[in-house]
């Protein structure tokens, strides 16, 4: 059974933290988030438990989420791209407008 989380925000937190993680714990994330497995699956998939499954997820989860508490790499990507948005729309200066880019391109 899959667990009520955002699907968007935990897909960041793989981009931005996953190579913090264990190569196990990257792989079954991956399995888990972006190949929308289910916990039987990625079991039968690596021959292990479904609660040995379930407690990697769980525990990982917790890892990426104390990630984010942290460095708050997502809050400020997000709070940046605002800010960028805003003077993207309400600039009519060409220069500042092609800073922005060049900016959004170093992502």
């Amino acid at each position: 059974m899959k667990m009520h989380r955002d699907k968007i925000y935990d897909n960041d937190l793989l981009d931005y933290y996953g190579s913090l993680l264990t190569d196990r714990q990257n792989e079954v994330m991956r399995m888990y988030i972006e190949d929308d497995m289910s916990m039987q699956e990625i079991a039968d998939s690596l021959a292990i438990s479904k609660p040995g499954v379930q407690d990697l997820i769980n525990r990982t989860y917790k890892t990426l989420d104390a990630y984010e508490d942290k460095l708050r790499l997502i809050e400020l990507a997000k709070k940046r791209d605002t800010i960028y948005r805003e003077i993207k729309t309400h600039s009519d200066d060409q220069y500042i407008i092609d800073k922005i880019a060049q900016l959004e391109i170093l992502k």
